[in-house]
């Protein structure tokens, strides 16, 4: 995934973002739900602009972990080639109100990420 920066002497310069370790966090979300009480259903995916509004569209889970990298205008999420896909908070609102309304709690792990976040309230 790569940024663009209109910050930088340069304009509109693209600079790599560091890899976020997905496999350390499925592991330590997996051993602690396994903990529990109760049996729960788990899927990791890659959060791709399809994948995420499918998800978003069918409203069958109940419970949603999200992360990657944020920006203060923007989730990255990969655009399905790899690439990153810019998913502003307005855009994520409108995946939401399309979608059934079944979570009960989001979980957005991404700096920058409280818009996002606020997104899901209702």
């Amino acid at each position: 995934v790569h940024f663009l920066d209109d910050d930088d002497d340069e304009k509109n310069a693209v600079h790599p973002v560091s890899v976020l370790d997905f496999e350390s966090e499925q592991k330590q979300l997996t051993e602690s739900l396994s903990n529990g009480l109760l049996k729960i259903d788990v899927v990791f995916d890659i959060a791709t602009t399809e994948r995420l509004g499918s998800f978003l569209a069918r409203g069958e889970g109940r419970v949603l972990h999200f992360s990657c990298h944020g920006h203060p205008d923007y989730l990255a999420i990969e655009n399905g080639w790899g690439a990153m896909h810019q998913l502003s908070v307005e855009d994520l609102k409108e995946w939401i109100s399309a979608g059934e309304d079944n979570l009960l709690f989001v979980f957005v792990s991404a700096c920058h990420s409280r818009s996002a976040g606020e997104a899901f309230l209702k």
